[in-house]
Formats: structure tokens, C-alpha cells, sequence
């Protein structure tokens, strides 16, 4: 793997033309099919309700603000030919106080790129993760029998030429669900 930092080799300084010509090679890479992870900061709450059939979603626990993550990884590879590629994000774990979820993958989120940025179009998608809490494990599926109730809501993101990821999703598990807000990365890795 090569790591991602900024350098200007045979340059005395790096200049701001020198810096904004290299920034665009994040979405390059993606572009080209190459996975990349981004590390950063998200927050997450948890939300429940009493029955599936309730439409009010509050707090668990008494909570009143989010759970701050720190070094959160994210994986985004993006596949197809331009003006129809799509984006497969990949969160290895996910934390809420106590709970955690693992091996969370969305695929085929739409992903568009005018080549200083790009965006990941908001969408809601199936998903399998394994939730432990408490040392008690779950695998837990969204299916075409269950999808009402068990969904990702992917509320959309960016990623900029200067290697930030940022994105906010829901995670809908019947009468819980996680909620991801503001994750804000920094490429760390190509593969």
C-alpha cells in the first residue's frame, strides 16, 4: 500500500499551483477503481421506538446529543464507466457506547465527479452487519420481506480533491437504529 501525503519533489517550495494540480489524484484513483480508506471523526446516536408500527423515533437510554467516534475508518471503491460509475462504501466497525457493528457494505451508490469533487447521491440500500452488545451477537439482514423496517438510509456525501470524505447515514434495525453523522475523513491509504 502507499500511503497519501502531500510532496513536491524537485520544487524549493510547494507552491498553491503546485498543491491544487496534486489534490485531484484522490478522485483519479477512485475513478480508476482503486479502493481508498479515510480516517476520521464521526458521531453516532442511537434511536428507538416501542413498536416497528410507531412513526416516533427518540433517544435510547435518555441520550440527548451524539457519541463522538474518533479514528473512524471508511473504504470507498468505485466501479464502472464514467457517467455511470457507482460507489461500494465499506465501515469495518461501528461504534455506539456499548454496541458495536461490524462489516457494514452499501453498494451501487451513485457517484459523480467534476473532477475537483465528487458526490454520492442519497439513497437507501440492503445491508447485513452482526451487532454485539454485551457479548451477545446478532447478524442482522435486510431483505425484500423486511425492507420497511430494515434499510440504510444513505443521506449522501463528498469527497473533495483534497482527500475528505464526508458522508451521514441511517441505519434502521426494526425498533433501533444507529444514526451516522457528520463523518469527516482524510485519505490514508491506496491500494
Amino acid at each position: 500500500m502507499l500511503g497519501f501525503t502531500c510532496s513536491c519533489f524537485g520544487l524549493t517550495a510547494c507552491d498553491s499551483d503546485s498543491i491544487s494540480s496534486f489534490l485531484p489524484i484522490i478522485l483519479e484513483i477512485l475513478a480508476g477503481g482503486k479502493a481508498q480508506q479515510f480516517s476520521g471523526t464521526m458521531q453516532t446516536e442511537r434511536l428507538v421506538k416501542t413498536a416497528i408500527t410507531d412513526k416516533d423515533w427518540t433517544y435510547a437510554e435518555g441520550d440527548t446529543k451524539p457519541f463522538t467516534v474518533p479514528n473512524q475508518l471508511v473504504e470507498v471503491k468505485v466501479s464502472g464507466t464514467t457517467g455511470q460509475q457507482t460507489a461500494t462504501i465499506t465501515i469495518p466497525a461501528i461504534q455506539y457506547k456499548g454496541i458495536s457493528l461490524t462489516d457494514l457494505t452499501i453498494q451501487g451508490v451513485t457517484y459523480t465527479s467534476d473532477g475537483t469533487n465528487a458526490t454520492l447521491a442519497e439513497d437507501a440500500f440492503y445491508y447485513a452487519v452482526t451487532r454485539v452488545e454485551n457479548g451477545q451477537v446478532t447478524k442482522i439482514e435486510s431483505t425484500e420481506e423486511n425492507v420497511d423496517n430494515y434499510y440504510v438510509y444513505f443521506q449522501g456525501g463528498k469527497i473533495s480533491g483534497d482527500g475528505t470524505l464526508t458522508l451521514h447515514l441511517s441505519i434502521v434495525m426494526g425498533t433501533e437504529a444507529i444514526n451516522i453523522t457528520n463523518f469527516t475523513g482524510k485519505t490514508v491509504t491506496v491500494e
